[in-house]
């Protein structure tokens, strides 16, 4: 992408909500990672392998070519963002047509519900949701507030969608995949929550093998760290 300085990649404040979004033809483009395999070096060709910076429609400032993880449409630039689109600006366009919206698709329906539950700081309330991400191991409200900070931990550090949660249940590799992520980022995660994580009933009960020996690897590294300290 082209050097662009920082009044370049801001743009002016606007009463309402949406503002105006620049259109994509006055907005920035940023090459493709994807080469070219076209031999016309035209400016009409290159083009083509362009993305198109906008506008983030919640802070306006930022242009970025990120979606939201929810509806995959409207641009918002960051997780700061995206939980500003969740549960703060209830009364924007976006909130209506996407974040207040029941889905009743089966398609994402519990990992869009849950999404939003997590950056809203909620137990899932609706059952299917609730099942689906393990919070029936979990007889307290403690308990669950542990594994709704575990969940919150990847969604908000490694910006993990719903379309990959959903993936992962319909898989059945849930917490393969979460104990994976925080093996390759053992910081996000602390040595006490690990071992909540162990003495709790998810892990006698919830977890398969390749789940519990990766955390028990990532156990057995924080130790050794505590100890050489």
């Amino acid at each position: 992408m082209s050097d662009m300085s920082d009044d370049d990649m801001n743009i002016e404040e606007e009463p309402s909500f949406l503002g105006r979004i620049p259109s994509p033809t006055n907005c920035p483009r940023v090459s493709s990672p994807t080469p070219s395999t076209s031999t016309d070096s035209t400016d009409s060709a290159d083009s083509q392998d362009d993305e198109v910076l906008c506008a983030c429609i919640i802070c306006r400032r930022k242009f970025t070519v990120r979606k939201c993880a929810l509806c995959n449409d409207a641009l918002i630039c960051s997780m700061n963002c995206q939980e500003v689109a969740v549960h703060d600006d209830t009364d924007s366009r976006h909130f209506a047509i996407c974040v207040s919206k029941i889905d009743t698709s089966p398609v994402l329906r519990t990992a869009k519900t849950f999404y939003k539950n997590v950056l809203s700081n909620k137990i899932p309330p609706d059952m299917d949701t609730f099942n689906d991400y393990q919070f029936f191991w979990l007889g307290s409200l403690a308990d669950q507030r542990k594994l709704l900070k575990i969940y919150a931990t990847l969604i908000s550090m490694k910006d993990v969608t719903p379309r990959e949660l959903d993936i992962w249940v319909k898989e059945r590799t849930l917490f393969e995949r979460i104990s994976m992520l925080f093996h390759c980022f053992p910081e996000l995660i602390s040595l006490e929550d690990l071992l909540w994580l162990k003495a709790s009933n998810l892990w006698t009960a919830g977890l398969g093998k390749t789940a519990r020996v990766i955390f028990e690897d990532l156990i057995a590294r924080k130790q050794e760290k505590v100890q050489s300290d």
